[in-house]
């Protein structure tokens, strides 16, 4: 397959980087050097290493042959001077660039207002789409390409670690973190692509449940490009999976999540749908917090556990994806709106390195930073040029813009199957009965008869995980159902 490949050039200039297709060969490597860098072809010797010691010969080899994969570098060895085009990178910002402080009831409405500002919210009740004003955060790869692709400095490559003081050695005291919004974000939209999927979870959690009992689940999509934003990613929400809820709120409300020992084998049915899993959607009733500290401290957990490494820089990347359901505070009796955030990369890389103390969360708004053993030195942290030991919890949170489309396309075809883990619980004559009413629009030969997520995952929960990958295969390949499968699960009462 042909894909677009960025190879890094190291040269005495500095760095740089040229796009070349996967399939080509070494001579148009060098041809796209010898226009980016001002560098004649007949004057490039190029290696592997900066001393040449692994020379690249053989122009009529592809650069596969020669090793390289997307983000490989290259040293340019040459005589010549190439010519680089350098961005200048904004200064860092420093205590200066802080506002001032203001009241807790300013700061709380102007936040609110820079909400409403970010999130392009959807009712869950209704298709209509709002549109969102200019997002006030970069795609991470137009971020970093308007800084020459450098990530050294960014959070997840940098450490947070404490140090111990040692006796007759020169101790390097751990550098200061002043906190500040993250200007990059990761996934720059979801979209609620099966809107019934979103509204039947939040119809059971408002008509049955009343909005007494919390409901909690995993999406599961796919990522695409975004064309609203430069070099945008979108994650599109397929389906909800609702995992057993007896354990996933504390006594509080707050969010807690209990193991699930399904959850394995619905990431298995996903993937061989083509779909994986995107974050997580849960409900709360109306409160001041968009996240409270707890909140912030498990989902960060979650994407450090789901971190990738596969981006061309292998700067550690994140697509997690939260949203949140909860009635809208501006709108007396409205109804529930999603907001969708990750956690920051400074967030996880506090978690990782232990810097924050989850047992002294004392309210829902700030984030303890951990006290120091017996000679041991943490980074001081510093809020509005102000050292503290407990911060506001919202530096860590990333907003992302959220919708539904007008005219929705979703994957699945049906979404009439009885969810898991509700009041009512499934049972194997639900399959049968799926069946009969889905032959009256769908002959029984077709590959979308049994087009369900939930039905594929309770045919997992009674048969096996293979038995529900055989359907999945013929629903990806458009192929008919195995009549023989069929016929035992029409019987089943």
């Amino acid at each position: 397959m042909n894909e677009e490949w960025v190879i890094r050039v190291f040269s005495v200039s500095g760095r740089s980087r040229v796009t070349v297709n996967s399939n080509c060969n070494l001579s148009t490597l060098k041809s796209k050097i010898a226009s980016s860098l001002k560098v004649p072809e007949y004057q490039q010797l190029l290696s592997l290493d900066s001393f040449g010691n692994n020379l690249l010969k053989g122009d009529s080899l592809s650069i596969k042959q020669h090793g390289l994969y997307n983000g490989s570098i290259v040293y340019l060895i040459t005589d010549a001077t190439p010519q680089i085009t350098a961005t200048q990178i904004p200064r860092q910002m420093s205590t200066k660039d802080l506002p001032e402080i203001t009241s807790k009831s300013e700061t709380k409405r102007e936040f609110s207002e820079e909400d409403r500002k970010l999130s392009s919210s959807t009712s869950l009740s209704g298709n209509q789409m709002v549109k969102s004003d200019v997002p006030k955060f970069k795609s991470f790869d137009y971020f970093i390409s308007e800084r020459n692709y450098v990530t050294d400095d960014l959070p997840l490559k940098q450490s947070y670690r404490s140090i111990f003081i040692e006796k007759g050695k020169m101790n390097k005291i751990p550098p200061s973190v002043t906190l500040k919004h993250q200007p990059y974000r990761h996934v720059d939209h979801l979209e609620m692509m099966n809107l019934t999927e979103a509204m039947k979870f939040v119809d059971y959690w408002k008509s049955t449940l009343g909005m007494l009992k919390q409901r909690v689940g995993w999406m599961y999509g796919y990522y695409r490009e975004d064309n609203s934003y430069p070099m945008g990613i979108r994650a599109v929400m397929e389906a909800i999976y609702e995992p057993p809820q007896e354990e996933s709120f504390g006594s509080d409300g707050s969010l807690i999540l209990g193991n699930d020992t399904f959850k394995p084998s619905v990431d298995a049915i996903a993937n061989s749908l083509g779909l994986e899993c995107l974050g997580l959607v849960f409900t709360h009733n109306e409160r001041d917090e968009l996240l409270t500290s707890q909140e912030i401290i498990t989902l960060g957990k979650l994407q450090l556990s789901s971190l990738k490494t596969t981006h061309y820089t292998r700067y550690p990347v994140n697509t997690f994806v939260t949203c949140t359901i909860a009635p809208c505070k501006s709108i007396q009796g409205g109804d529930p709106v999603p907001n969708a955030f990750s956690v920051s990369d400074l967030g996880l890389a506090f978690l990782r390195d232990g810097i924050i103390d989850e047992t002294k969360i004392g309210d829902k708004m700030h984030i303890p930073v951990r006290d120091g053993e017996k000679g041991e030195l943490l980074p001081q942290i510093l809020e509005n040029g102000k050292s503290t030991k407990k911060f506001d919890a919202h530096w860590l949170v990333v907003r992302i813009n959220e919708s539904a489309p007008i005219q929705p396309k979703p994957f699945f075809s049906s979404t009439q199957f009885p969810r898991e883990n509700r009041v009512v619980s499934q049972k194997p004559g639900d399959i049968s009965e799926f069946i009969k009413n889905r032959l009256a629009s769908c002959p029984p030969t077709s590959y979308e008869l049994l087009n369900d997520f939930h039905l594929l995952l309770y045919i997992a929960k009674i048969f096996d995980e293979a038995t529900t990958i055989s359907i999945c295969n013929s629903i990806v390949n458009k192929v008919s159902i195995d009549q023989h499968l069929l016929e035992i699960l029409m019987s089943l009462s």
